[in-house]
């Protein structure tokens, strides 16, 4: 049953995400989605910024299609109006 229901959160972003606020998604470069979330709030919007933003750049590559999928759907951030 515990097995279920992790692989339930991995199938669709938006759950997975609701439900993990603070994941790592790029252990290489110690990235978290609470990182990217602010990343996003200060106004960073594709892939390749997120990364310049935290002074640092893809290594395995296994995050960047995450991190594009995350971007995708902003409505999950909280994004701060400025």
């Amino acid at each position: 049953m515990f097995f279920l229901i992790i692989i339930l959160n991995c199938i669709d972003i938006n759950s997975h995400f609701q439900y993990h606020k603070n994941m790592y998604v790029c252990i290489c470069n110690n990235l978290t989605s609470k990182k990217i979330e602010q990343a996003v709030n200060e106004g960073v919007s594709s892939t390749k910024n997120i990364y310049s933003y935290y002074n640092c750049s893809p290594k395995c590559g296994k995050c960047l299609s995450f991190v594009d999928e995350m971007l995708s759907n902003r409505d999950n951030f909280s994004v701060k109006n400025t």
